[in-house]
């Protein structure tokens, strides 16, 4: 019996077969929810010849199919006389890959298929992200923005890990929290919009950070969700739901995602804006890693759970591989950041080791010495996305509550485990600035 895993490929096979491969290049392959397949046809084909292969699709693969083929025209949706909404995909069938486009349509999860990679705004941007949590990722945040926050500059951080807010909890004491978060911002944007005074009513200054500039904090919950807090779960089951813009069009979390951290950067000059994203591949991680176009950083311990998860990000990421060179490379955005990593040399570079292998299996180019621009790195590289910076286990932060400990959020406390990873990042939205404020 043909299972998900083997349903595209015998399709595809079946497909090369009966109508050759120049056909099946001109043609889409529509996935529907369920995971059902159809060829869409834009050749004028005998019905004899689609009769066929019907058969043997549907007999091959049962459930897999339902029409084996159609027109646009005969399924009444006009969208698919483009490739406007297609993926290409790397197929393998009888030991050759073969690229096809896959309209993949889906009741949840569309960001995932449709990247926006140009950044949502021109303020410099990282995506604090991981694929597991209890990793330091919202401690790494706190402390680099209050460690920008000291050379003056203003940090924008933005909490879209709703379902497991962090940020606010770490950076505004209860009686700093503003009206509202960003849980609130998904609601009402899709009920009737909001406007200049609502955005404002979802920003609050931390009281936290000892520096000299700006620290600002849009957190997923704000005080109207801390007094009914019988209503977040509720908010949650709506948050992701497209908004409608007319009648034919809607607006996808990431197109939210993005209008949001454009309203919020157009309201004064940040430095820098932080995302805390959703862990692992739910459909609120996909907006900030796909979405916004900022830096990524890929925060991981050295266990299998990371290096298994990563890869699947990364096989779905190499989907959308420039097909010729880009100014701005996507890729060049992705880096790994080794949490709670042991200090020893051994350490760093296993980690780094097992980073390169999966970068070298999904992403990487094949190495051409003809090629000066191929995506591709040397285990040693530190520029190589899979060269990670180290934030080494520190127990001083194993509980971090900069309100009862303020220490945890000054650069004499922070250096010895947060000082390489700050001065890095800074390095990377800042590179004009001098990391010490000299």
């Amino acid at each position: 019996m043909v299972r998900f895993d083997d349903a595209l490929p015998t399709f595809v096979a079946l497909a090369r077969a009966h109508f050759g491969p120049d056909l099946l290049a001109r043609s889409l392959i529509l996935r529907d929810a369920n995971g059902r397949l159809t060829l869409i046809i834009r050749d004028k084909i005998s019905s004899d010849t689609r009769k066929q292969f019907d058969q043997e699709a549907e007999a091959r693969l049962g459930a897999y199919v339902s029409g084996a083929t159609a027109t646009p025209e005969e399924i009444f949706d006009p969208s698919l006389s483009s490739d406007a909404e297609a993926v290409t995909e790397r197929v393998p069938t009888n030991g050759t890959t073969i690229l096809v486009k896959v309209v993949d349509r889906r009741v949840i999860g569309q960001d995932w298929n449709h990247p926006q990679f140009a950044p949502a705004v021109s303020t410099p941007m990282a995506i604090f992200y991981s694929v597991k949590g209890g990793v330091g990722r919202t401690t790494a945040l706190a402390v680099a923005a209050s460690a920008f926050s000291d050379r003056s500059k203003n940090v924008l951080i933005i909490d879209l890990d709703l379902e497991a807010p962090g940020v606010g909890p770490v950076l505004l004491p209860t009686e700093n929290l503003p009206k509202y978060g960003a849980l609130d911002y998904f609601i009402e944007n899709g009920m009737g919009g909001v406007d200049d005074s609502f955005l404002e009513a979802c920003v609050s200054p931390s009281p936290l950070t000892a520096g000299r500039g700006l620290v600002e904090v849009v957190p997923a919950v704000g005080r109207i969700g801390r007094a009914h807090p019988e209503n977040v779960v509720p908010k949650l089951g709506r948050a992701f739901l497209d908004d409608p813009k007319g009648e034919t069009e809607s607006s996808s979390f990431r197109d939210q995602a993005r209008a949001l951290v454009r309203a919020l950067a157009g309201r004064r000059r940040y430095d820098a804006i932080f995302v805390d994203a959703r862990a692992g591949l739910s459909e609120s991680a996909s907006a900030a890693i796909l979405g916004l176009g900022g830096e990524i950083l890929m925060f991981g311990v050295d266990t299998p759970q990371t290096f298994d998860a990563y890869s699947y990000l990364l096989a779905h990421l190499s989907r959308f591989t420039p097909a010729e060179k880009e100014k701005q490379d996507w890729r060049y955005n992705l880096r790994m950041i080794h949490a709670k990593a042991g200090r020893s040399v051994g350490a760093l570079a296993q980690f780094r080791d097992r980073a390169q292998e999966i970068f070298a299996t999904h992403l990487y180019e094949e190495a051409d010495p003809d090629e000066l621009e191929n995506f591709n790195f040397d285990i040693d590289d530190p520029d190589a996305p899979h060269f990670a910076w180290p934030v080494p286990y520190d127990a001083d932060y194993a509980e971090f509550n900069p309100a009862a400990r303020k220490e945890q959020l000054t650069r004499d406390f922070f250096d010895r485990t947060f000082g390489p990873f700050v001065d890095k990042l800074g390095a990377r939205l800042l590179p004009s600035d001098d990391p010490h404020g000299s």
